[in-house]
C-alpha cells in the first residue's frame, strides 16, 4: 500500500503539464540544491529529463526530506526515466541543453561550455540552435573571431570574447547527440505516425 501511494506521488511529480501542482516545483528546488558541478543555475537541472541522477544517500542528502528521498528511491527501483520512442522536432528543441540524455561521451567541455551558459544564456536545445544557426540567420556574419555583425557585437557586450568559437561549440554539442534526439535529423518512418488524412478523420470523429 505504501509503495502504491509513493508511486502516485511520483506520477504527480513528473507531470509537466500546466496542471502540475505547486509542491512539485518546491521539490524541484530542493533536489536541485544537489546539482552537479558545472551547472550554475539550479533551475537548469530537471531530474528525469537529464542524465543526472540525484543521490539518495550520504551527507549531501541531509537537506532533503525523507519523503523526497523515498520518492527518488521508488523511481530508481522501477527504472523510471524519459525514454520516448520518437520525438517531434518541437519536443527535441524543448529538452535541456546540459546533461542531455542523448549526449554521447565527451560531448561537453567544461571551459568551452561555460560561456554558452553564462553569457549566451543557453538552457535548452532551442537555445543551442539559435547560437549555432547564426551563419545562416545573420547574413552579415562571417566566420572569424573578430566578426563585427550586430549579433556578435551584442554577444561581446554580454561578455563573450569569441562569439564565433561559441557558435562552433554549440553546433558540436548538437551534432554529438544521438540520432533520436538530434534536431538536425528526421525520425525514421516507422509507419506508426498518423498521416494528415488520418488526423483529419480523427478530428471529425471527435466532433461528431
Amino acid at each position: 500500500r505504501n509503495e502504491a501511494i509513493n508511486i502516485t506521488w511520483l506520477s504527480t511529480y513528473i507531470n509537466t503539464s500546466p496542471a502540475r501542482p505547486a509542491w512539485a516545483f518546491m521539490v524541484d528546488a530542493l533536489i536541485n540544491t544537489l546539482k552537479p558541478e558545472g551547472i550554475n543555475n539550479p533551475n537548469d537541472v530537471q531530474t528525469f529529463l537529464t542524465s543526472w541522477t540525484p543521490p539518495t544517500r550520504g551527507p549531501r542528502t541531509n537537506c532533503l526530506p525523507k519523503e523526497i528521498i523515498t520518492m527518488l528511491k521508488m523511481a530508481r527501483k522501477h527504472n523510471m526515466c524519459f525514454a520516448p520512442i520518437k520525438l517531434s522536432q518541437s519536443l527535441k528543441r524543448q529538452l535541456p541543453a546540459w546533461l542531455h540524455l542523448g549526449a554521447l561521451p565527451r560531448t561537453y567541455h567544461k571551459i568551452k561550455d561555460l560561456c554558452l551558459r553564462q553569457n549566451h544564456g543557453v538552457k535548452s536545445i532551442k537555445d543551442l540552435l539559435n547560437v549555432s544557426n547564426r551563419p545562416t540567420t545573420a547574413p552579415q556574419h562571417w566566420e572569424s573571431h573578430n566578426c563585427e555583425c550586430e549579433l556578435c557585437a551584442s554577444d561581446r557586450q554580454a561578455g563573450c570574447k569569441n562569439p564565433n568559437k561559441c557558435i562552433s561549440t554549440a553546433a558540436a554539442i548538437i551534432n554529438n547527440l544521438a540520432p533520436k534526439f538530434n534536431p538536425f535529423q528526421c525520425p525514421i518512418n516507422d509507419e506508426l505516425t498518423l498521416t494528415h488524412h488520418r488526423l483529419e478523420k480523427n478530428t471529425r470523429a471527435r466532433t461528431q
